[in-house]
């Protein structure tokens, strides 16, 4: 099978992005509803990053949220191409920015002022504005304490 060293030299999140875009979501069965340019713009995605995940989370994260942006940028190529008749344009996408969006979630700012920095809204200050529209699902307290929050329950 190998040594672990040669899968580690001959692994690359860009192209396992380029792999996951082409096969598995723009030529998948399944996203047949998928607007028939997108196999064809697909191929304007370049990925390019480190060759090795920058942050050590399984699932193949980079792989996926690189992907998955990849196709949100091959479905703005489409809207622009049927809108304005341009297109489609080069897009690349950065594997190592890419699996940073889970972060995101921590610079939230919730009604924020354009002339100021991100002053991020705390979590707790919005689940008690919000709680109509998103009620509190956590049934069996995974945040009720650090220790919990820590642990996963995959």
């Amino acid at each position: 099978m190998g040594s672990p060293e040669q899968f580690v030299s001959s692994y690359s999140v860009p192209f396992e992005s380029r792999a996951i875009l082409l096969e598995s979501l723009v030529s998948n069965n399944l996203h047949s509803s998928l607007p028939a340019e997108a196999k064809e713009f697909a191929h304007h995605v370049r990925f390019e990053g480190s060759s090795l995940p920058c942050l050590p989370i399984n699932w193949r994260l980079a792989e996926s949220a690189a992907s998955l942006k990849a196709l949100e940028a091959v479905l703005i190529n489409v809207l622009i191409s049927r809108k304005y008749g341009q297109g489609p344009f080069p897009v690349t996408i950065d594997t190592d920015h890419a699996q940073l969006f889970f972060m995101s979630s921590l610079l939230i700012e919730a009604n924020p002022d354009p002339a100021s920095p991100v002053q991020p809204t705390p979590i707790r200050e919005l689940t008690e504005k919000y709680s109509h529209f998103f009620p509190n699902r956590d049934l069996h307290q995974m945040s009720s304490s650090p220790f919990r929050k820590a642990v996963t329950n995959i």
